[in-house]
């Protein structure tokens, strides 16, 4: 499998959004969030990706066909930019087939500093990805942070 990552472009942000009503239908089972009365789940913050300097949308691509999307954010926290990976999403057809972790690493390499993941410690099969990938990654150089204002571990570490 050929799997390719490229930074979307306007024309791109449809793409986006169809693929975000699939990730939060997924996510819908640790969030609970419903559906409103269009029969859609609401997603603010898309815009931003094409307006927002420091906010970087991209599609992913496995030979040739649509197979998913990063959102990666980055901010100055302390007078250090730090990346972070807001949305991520695979079709489930392509799970388990390394398409996730080859795309994750290819991230960490665009977006060299620090870094930090939070995941939701009730999506057991996320933590257990991010867990594993960033694990590897790092050849486990990295700390696990709990935060009460989040519920789940932040993976932080810096590439």
């Amino acid at each position: 499998m050929n799997t390719t990552l490229y930074k979307a472009t306007a024309d791109d942000k449809n793409i986006i959004a169809k693929l975000l009503q699939l990730y939060m239908y997924d996510f819908s089972e640790y969030t609970l969030d419903d559906i409103n009365d269009n029969g859609e789940y609401k997603y603010n913050r898309l815009d931003y990706y094409w307006i927002e300097k420091d906010s970087y949308p991209f599609l992913i691509k496995t030979d040739g066909i649509i197979s998913g999307f990063a959102l990666v954010r980055s901010e100055m926290i302390d007078n250090e930019e730090v990346h972070s990976i807001a949305e991520y999403f695979v079709l489930r057809k392509y799970r388990n087939k390394g398409i996730g972790k080859q795309i994750a690493v290819r991230l960490f390499e665009m977006f060299k500093g620090k870094w930090k993941i939070p995941v939701l410690r009730c999506n057991t099969i996320g933590l257990e990805f991010w867990n594993n990938v960033i694990k590897e990654y790092t050849k486990d150089n990295y700390r696990e942070i709990d935060k009460a204002e989040w519920p789940g571990p932040i993976y932080e570490f810096t590439i």
